[in-house]
């Protein structure tokens, strides 16, 4: 087993702290994007891409910032909207 010193798990804990906020802050601006584009869509369409971007961001932030966690809440997302704009 390798050992660490204490100024090695401070510098890995602020880049996982980082790389979080950059990956919330990312999830923040899709949606915003997703938002925006949903102009020329069908209500359908526009609640599929408002679903989508709330579970994607939601699971961010459920799972720490995951990327599996962003991918799952999304694609649930894209079915619960899917559902609802029947």
């Amino acid at each position: 087993m390798q050992a660490y010193s204490a100024y090695s798990i401070i510098r890995i804990i602020k880049l996982m702290n980082t790389l979080q906020k950059l990956v919330l802050g990312t999830s923040a601006v899709s949606l915003m994007l997703v938002l925006n584009a949903r102009k020329g869509l069908s209500p359908r369409g526009k609640s599929i891409a408002v679903a989508t971007g709330i579970g994607g961001l939601a699971g961010s932030i459920l799972t720490a910032g995951s990327a599996s966690g962003s991918l799952g809440g999304a694609a649930l997302g894209s079915y619960i909207g899917n559902r609802m704009g029947k």
